[in-house]
């Protein structure tokens, strides 16, 4: 894929910015986490108001002093936090997985050096610069790195399978699957 295709381009023509593959995704995944937030806000207003009245508990001077299930101790602090992690669960939240499948292209790659840092801003060749979503990760799977400069590989992970383990894991899933039909 080229740079333009990936990154995105300025027609020449209208001087208009046309995202490429990477920012239209992050674009889509920044608005979907945005309306995430809305239904978490809402769903943790219910919870809250479920879970303890809003905190009236705490007000109450009763911190601490309820029962839970099986007769522990719950302050208001512990409901709020379960509240809101049930919240965030009803609210859909969602984890998104950008894998690159193919050759690291250093033209590009380099590009990507302030997105894979703790940064998480992806720039753009139009000055744009883009915050990576919470809950949006990479995955780069690639044969070889020879291509890939040291400021690249330096910022991810690296898995390395061996051409051996591939066809091992199918049998393993294969027997595992069998033994579990019966």
């Amino acid at each position: 894929m080229s740079k333009s295709d990936f990154l995105g381009r300025l027609d020449p023509v209208t001087g208009e910015w046309r995202d490429g593959v990477l920012p239209s995704l992050m674009r889509r995944f920044a608005e979907e986490r945005a309306d995430g937030e809305a239904r978490f806000q809402l769903a943790a207003k219910k919870a809250t108001a479920a879970a303890g009245g809003g905190g009236s508990a705490s007000k109450r001077g009763n911190k601490g002093k309820g029962k839970g299930k099986g007769g522990n101790s719950l302050s208001y602090g512990d409901t709020l936090r379960d509240a809101l992690r049930l919240a965030r669960l009803s609210a859909g939240e969602k984890e998104h997985w950008i894998i690159m499948d193919g050759p690291i292209d250093p033209e590009w790659a380099e590009s990507l050096n302030s997105l894979l840092d703790d940064n998480r801003l992806l720039s753009l060749p139009s000055g744009e610069r883009l915050q990576l979503p919470e809950g949006v990760s990479l995955v780069f799977e690639t044969d070889s790195l020879e291509s890939a400069t040291p400021a690249t590989v330096s910022r991810c992970g690296m898995v390395w399978v061996s051409e051996g383990f591939i066809p091992l894991a199918r049998r393993v899933a294969a027997e595992l699957a069998e033994a579990l039909r019966g």
